[in-house]
């Protein structure tokens, strides 16, 4: 028996000598979708024989990887200035990016709803739309929320 499974950040391909179990096919649509409220339920306590391989794989667009400082990442950009709006790229951990057209300093702010180092569903680390304040303290981190 082969099962595949295709999430957004993982996919799980199960390939069995024999049928698998409810349970088995939950356990690998848990994996894929990170939902493991119900992964420890027992059905029932008999153990079925045969040999199991589970393979799994991240696909490219993973949020879950960890990234370096000064890794590159996609940032949107809207320069407030001379209007330019493009995705561009830029370095993880940055407090701003330049817009590619006018050279202003835009502040990076967080682009995912969870905060920085999480993706928009454009795969957008950082919002940069807004002028970068030099003296502003909690731009730069002299105060924090």
């Amino acid at each position: 028996m082969r099962l595949a499974i295709k999430g957004t950040d993982i996919s799980v391909v199960v390939t069995a000598d024999r049928d698998l179990s409810i349970q088995e096919v939950l356990s690998a649509q848990q994996l894929v979708t990170g939902d493991f409220e119900a992964l420890f339920i027992k059905e029932n306590d008999q153990e079925e024989t045969g040999s199991i391989n589970v393979q799994s794989e991240t696909n490219k667009k993973s949020s879950n990887k960890f990234y370096e400082y000064g890794e590159m990442v996609s940032v949107s950009v809207m320069c407030p200035v001379c209007g330019l709006a493009q995705e561009v790229k830029g370095r993880y951990g940055n407090k701003y990016t330049k817009c590619p057209e006018c050279a202003t300093k835009l502040f990076n702010s967080s682009a995912g709803s969870d905060g920085y180092g999480s993706k928009d569903d454009r795969g957008n680390f950082y919002h940069a739309h807004d002028v970068l304040k030099e003296n502003d303290p909690v731009r730069n981190g002299e105060i924090s929320w």
